[in-house]
């Protein structure tokens, strides 16, 4: 019997650049010009409920890879915050050869670092594969995936496509996404397929035989485009695969005002338990503060102005689980939208992350579990293969790399609203944010105060 085919779905977050050359490729658009054109087709791609709908999926996607039965954690990543190694990691990045290799051999596991309960997640990312995925799912797995993303498959290429054409990117603040699909020259793959992704994901398409040399140039692609910050997705390519949807976003910023070296003093993290770990930590004087009544924050700004780093500390007595757990991405926009023209005394812990995700049990307690069963799942919308060789995701791998340290902050893998501040009283005492316990993160752009990057720090050791 012949094993039905099957999807290996991957979002990568890192830094993007060209595809590399020497793939055979099917037709594929610009990705800029392919996101105007999507645009100026589309009107209101970017209305307040598109925003607030994908918001919401990346508050959802945290909360569920947090918790208890939620996403494995590769047990050679560094799973966790290294706050000593922060500066100087970031730059050796990528240069070790051997642990790669050996957390692609590691597969999906529970961490062993000690720091598995810390998150990073890149939610566009992940949008951005399943929406090229959705584009050949039909039926009840094609609904079950909008419910999910909170759109529909042709309001979400609309919004990807107009979002991305929006997000601004310079020199010192650089964002960069790529997108692309690798097909089994063995499967016929329907051409409006092909053609609904280079349209609104701009994704190149390379046909090529599934074997060793496929792996390297997959490989290749993610670090060609993810400047050696991911250095690899995928340990192995089987003939029984399909196809490859590849997504690679970074980002790459400095600080609008940088910390001095004289800002960074010694300090104390305490983590839920109890146990109390060393700590670096950056002190600035910020201008955004940010509340909600179940926690406190605040916002830092990148050079440029266009994106932010915000930061919520759980009030005393309120747990970070709980906390997420009562946060949707309506109210977590709100809150940005709302902040207060506050001074506030800030402490940020230098901190890494680097995790690698297996998503596919996430995305089903989510409620697109049709996608990964084989002997349900329907997307015929991108090949005519059926019955035993029909196809289906076979799992999502999602690998994310962030560095937060006082030049700025680099992260590897959301129309017009801008970031509105409450005046506040012009004597009011300096607000004081410490974030020397669990807290959360992100990194959003400040026009639609969507998180491109999202996170907890729970441990720095």
């Amino acid at each position: 019997m012949k094993r039905p085919f099957a999807i290996p779905f991957i979002a990568a977050c890192a830094i993007t650049g060209i595809v590399a050359s020497g793939c055979a490729t099917a037709p594929a658009a610009d990705p800029q010009a392919s996101s105007s054109s999507a645009q100026e087709s589309t009107g209101a791609a970017l209305s307040e409920s598109s925003l607030d709908a994908a918001a919401n999926f990346s508050l959802t996607l945290l909360r569920t890879t947090m918790t208890e039965d939620g996403a494995g954690v590769a047990a050679s990543d560094d799973a966790g915050a290294n706050a000593n190694a922060a500066s100087e990691g970031s730059a050796n990045h990528g240069e070790s050869e051997t642990t790669a290799e050996a957390e692609n051999d590691a597969g999906p596991a529970q961490a062993t670092t000690g720091t598995e309960s810390n998150r990073l997640i890149s939610p566009f990312s992940v949008a951005s594969a399943l929406g090229m995925t959705a584009n050949g799912a039909q039926g009840q797995t094609r609904e079950q995936m909008e419910a999910v993303l909170g759109m529909s498959v042709d309001e979400l290429n609309a919004f990807t496509a107009s979002y991305t054409s929006t997000l601004p990117s310079t020199d010192e603040a650089r964002v960069n996404i790529a997108n692309s699909l690798w097909v089994n020259d063995q499967i016929p793959v329907k051409s409006d397929f092909l053609e609904e992704n280079a349209t609104y994901y701009g994704a190149g398409v390379f046909t090529t035989p599934f074997d060793k040399a496929t792996k390297d140039r997959i490989n290749g692609w993610v670090a060609d485009n993810t400047d050696d910050m991911i250095e690899s997705i995928v340990d192995s390519v089987s003939p029984d695969m399909a196809l490859y949807l590849v997504n690679a976003m970074a980002f790459d910023a400095k600080w609008m005002s940088p910390y001095e070296e004289t800002q960074v003093s010694p300090g104390t993290f305490t983590t839920a338990d109890g146990k109390t770990q060393d700590a670096s930590m950056m002190g600035s004087a910020e201008h955004a503060y940010l509340t909600d009544g179940n926690a406190v924050g605040f916002a830092k700004p990148y050079a440029d102005g266009a994106y932010a780093f915000a930061a919520l500390l759980p009030n005393e007595g309120v747990s970070l689980e709980d906390y997420v757990a009562g946060l949707d991405g309506t109210g977590f926009r709100a809150m940005m939208a709302n902040a207060q023209s506050a001074e506030v005394e800030a402490y940020l812990p230098k901190f890494e992350v680097e995790q690698s995700l297996e998503l596919a049990d996430v995305l089903g307690r989510m409620g697109m579990a049709d996608a990964f069963d084989a002997d349900v799942a329907d997307f015929s919308g991108m090949s005519d293969e059926a019955g035993e060789r029909a196809l289906h995701i076979d799992r999502v791998t999602h690998k994310t790399f962030i560095s937060v340290a006082e030049q700025g902050t680099r992260a590897g893998a959301a129309t017009s609203v801008s970031m509105r501040v409450t005046a506040a009283m012009p004597d009011e005492e300096p607000k004081i944010v410490r974030l020397d316990r669990p807290f959360v993160y992100a990194i959003v752009d400040t026009q639609t105060n969507l998180p491109l990057f999202l996170g907890t720090v729970e441990s720095l050791g």
